[in-house]
């Protein structure tokens, strides 16, 4: 039996399965970041787009590679997350770790995976002023049961957001998982798209 092949096109930003588009966690919770982002303008969240992916990137490099090329904006971020890798000395298992659901065939890219204080922990990066747990819960929970379609044996023990700050500091919250609550509201967002997509919305 052939291996099914996830791809993703960046410029796009869509994942295809065996070359079959299927959404992205990211365009199913849709409905709950425009509303949260309701009021910002385009612009700034393009920049601060922009700036989240310089700091990925800076730290995808950093940890496959040892390399430290990270300058300018993002620079201060980065820095913050040095400051955690040195507190917690993370075991990381991989970065950037695109993944899907075998089931419901939604997709994403997990930024780390890594073995924390003894915990497989799933972990998201983010560069924004708050943390907003309607959002960052949901997400981490959408990628956390697509990673145990693909390796049911190795478990989450919890999922985490590293907030980066812009002035070299970051916090560090953990959530408990499985997260029932969340999952509840990803699965009736699935429910929601596909009834938009039925009716030619």
């Amino acid at each position: 039996m052939k291996e099914d092949q996830l791809t993703f096109d960046p410029q796009t930003h869509i994942y295809r399965l065996n070359d079959v588009p299927i959404p992205s966690v990211t365009q199913i919770m849709q409905p709950l970041s425009r509303h949260k982002y309701r009021d910002i303008d385009e612009e700034t969240l393009n920049h601060a787009a922009e700036r989240g992916t310089a700091v990925h990137s800076a730290i995808e490099f950093y940890d496959r590679f040892g390399l430290d090329e990270c300058e300018g904006e993002a620079r201060p971020y980065f820095e913050a997350y040095l400051a955690w890798n040195r507190k917690y000395r993370p075991k990381i298992i991989s970065n950037e770790q695109p993944t899907w659901h075998k089931h419901l065939l939604y997709a994403g890219t997990v930024d780390m995976l890594a073995e924390v204080m003894g915990k497989l922990t799933l972990i998201d990066f983010k560069t924004t002023a708050t943390l907003n747990d309607m959002l960052t819960t949901v997400q981490l929970e959408a990628y956390r049961r697509a990673l145990d379609t693909q390796d049911p044996y190795h478990p989450i023990m919890q999922t985490a957001i590293l907030q980066l700050k812009p002035d070299g500091t970051y916090t560090w919250k953990t959530y408990k998982a499985p997260d029932l609550e969340a999952w509840q509201t990803f699965t009736a967002l699935i429910t929601i798209r596909a009834h938009i997509i039925k009716y030619g919305g």
